[in-house]
């Protein structure tokens, strides 16, 4: 499949046409780092890769707009982001990246809720 047009949506997303009309949302770091512009024909192969890459960058910028916005448990994460229309494999694999960065630490968490609730 040929991309006719690689446009920038906002300064992290981007909008791949293809000559058959489909298009794809996907961020800054998917285009970089498979070096997508106009004019290049992807295989099979690079389509589905282009598809799987871009939903998870999409969901991953999803979830730290949502632990950014308030404290969140892992589980509640995960919950939001399959009711938003995430896979529960990407939901999952975000939620751990998250873990692994510190953002999601269930056990402060906890605490939190604990000492907010005792206050009242």
């Amino acid at each position: 499949m040929r991309i006719t047009k690689l446009s920038q949506t906002s300064p992290e997303r981007f909008s791949v046409v293809f000559e058959d009309g489909t298009e794809v949302k996907t961020t800054l770091a998917v285009v970089t780092d498979m070096f997508l512009h106009s004019d290049l024909v992807l295989d099979g192969e690079q389509y589905e890769r282009l598809l799987s890459a871009s939903a998870l960058s999409l969901c991953k910028a999803r979830a730290l707009r949502a632990v950014n916005a308030r404290p969140l448990s892992r589980r509640e994460l995960v919950t939001k982001l399959t009711e938003k229309g995430e896979t529960p494999e990407n939901a999952e694999y975000c939620a751990d990246w998250l873990c692994e960065m510190g953002l999601i630490n269930d056990r402060l968490y906890a605490e939190t809720v604990v000492r907010h609730y005792s206050s009242k």
